[in-house]
């Protein structure tokens, strides 16, 4: 592998990561403001 690509990959995981946590913090708020 190219060390370009292998780069690209890491980027796209992290941006996948980041994601994640956010849709996690996002889901987390919705049913913390439910329970109010």
């Amino acid at each position: 592998m190219e060390p370009q690509t292998s780069k690209a990959l890491i980027h796209i995981t992290d941006i996948g990561r980041k994601y994640v946590i956010g849709s996690e913090v996002i889901h987390a708020l919705k049913s913390v403001s439910l329970d109010i």
